[in-house]
């Protein structure tokens, strides 16, 4: 139960009080008991969401030394957290599980909200996690009948896993579809929205030319984009490739890392044919094909509507997908510390066009429950998914 957790939680804090105490007489003085990489600031959340939820929020809102932080280039807009798709587990020599090694599918990672904490569980084998602060996951493996704490291998391989996509689409909507003349790709279309009527790409952009997430020699004058785990099959397969933000916007690579207009390397505008904009509505063609233009805010809102997302994943989720706009979880590359995939198939990253510093930009975010509809900024060297609406008259 979720009071056995919290007892265990009480019962850490109260050894690394003693632990800092008897270290402070030692040395006959007082020290700084949170240092990096600790785990005592303990902030529990009843949602059971990865941190990735608790950092949606815009720093705008933050403290005001959070703010001053936020204006230096220094700032990172998304301090990811390591990626959960690991599928290979070895136990510590925690509990009984005696450092026996136990190999898990992705299919039996579930996270676990704070308040459906049990000690009980049924299948042998079985993994689960749950976040005890921002930056801290909890593994537990399922042995004996009994949940024991584990620890995920950092020497594991990341292996991909390849979906069943038969149900990608929801057979009960009527799709058109939409040939993309510059590689003759196909993509299912579907009309949303009443004013205006939005025709929308039910899938993600797969446009350009894969490069690896260990590259870093980049052309201008070609559409790069990266695939999950460096697998071609999910570029091919719906969830389309990766972008950095400046390649979504069809941008010079320098905008990644530069505010615009700040060097000639970088674009003044992201709309040169408009004086003046508002992001939320603007119509950037970015990688999209001619007559079409990126996913903004305004016409994301027009989409979903409200905060229940599950209306519009696909249903190879488990979800509705009930007006068949089909979202996938597709995750991103992480740029943050390394270069990582991560975040499959906990959450989906949509590009927006607008920029909100030198190294940042804005994005939607969301994953099979909700999207998270406070201004979300990710660092613009990330590789993150793409939307195509196709133009029209504004009113």
């Amino acid at each position: 139960m979720r009071t056995s957790f919290l007892k265990k939680q009480w019962a850490f804090f109260a050894l690394f009080a003693l632990a800092f105490a008897v270290s402070s007489c030692s040395n006959g003085k007082n020290s700084n008991p949170v240092q990096s990489g600790d785990t005592s600031e303990i902030e529990s959340t009843d949602s059971g969401i990865s941190s990735e939820d608790q950092e949606m929020s815009s720093v705008a809102s933050s403290s005001s030394e959070e703010n001053s932080e936020a204006s230096s280039s220094s700032y990172s807009p998304d301090d990811e957290e390591e990626s959960s798709s690991s599928k290979n587990v070895s136990s510590s020599s925690k509990g009984d599980v005696n450092n026996s090694s136990v190999r898990i599918s992705l299919d039996s990672l579930d996270i676990v909200p704070l308040d459906t904490i049990d000690d009980v569980c049924d299948t042998e084998g079985d993994i689960r996690y749950f976040m005890v602060s921002k930056r801290k996951k909890i593994y537990e493996v399922c042995h004996d009948g009994k949940w024991v704490e584990t620890e995920i291998s950092s020497s594991s391989a990341s292996q991909n896993k390849h979906y069943q996509m038969d149900s990608l689409f929801n057979p009960d909507v009527q799709y058109a579809t939409f040939i993309d003349k510059r590689d003759s790709q196909t993509y299912k279309i579907i009309e949303m929205g009443d004013s205006p009527k939005l025709e929308v790409f039910a899938q993600n952009l797969n446009y350009g030319k894969q490069i690896m997430s260990d590259d870093t020699i980049f052309k201008d004058d070609v559409v790069e984009k990266y695939c999950y785990n460096d697998d071609a099959w999910y570029c091919d397969n719906g969830f389309g490739g990766l972008y950095s933000w400046s390649e979504a916007m069809g941008l010079p690579r320098a905008c990644d890392s530069v505010a615009m207009g700040t060097t000639s390397g970088c674009s003044k505008t992201i709309a040169p044919k408009q004086a003046s904009y508002e992001w939320d509505d603007l119509q950037v063609q970015g990688i999209c094909p001619e007559g079409w233009h990126v996913l903004n805010k305004n016409e994301w809102e027009m989409i979903v509507g409200d905060t229940y997302i599950g209306d519009h994943i696909s249903r190879i989720f488990g979800n509705d997908d009930d007006y068949g706009f089909s979202a996938l979880p597709a995750g991103l590359l992480s740029t943050v510390n390394s270069r990582e995939y991560e975040m499959m198939p906990e959450y989906g990253y949509m590009w927006l066009p607008e920029e909100y510093n030198d190294i940042g930009a804005y994005a939607i975010i969301f994953n099979l429950a909700k999207w998270f509809e406070s201004d979300n900024e990710r660092r613009k060297t990330n590789a993150m998914s793409v939307r195509c609406v196709k133009n029209y008259k504004a009113n």
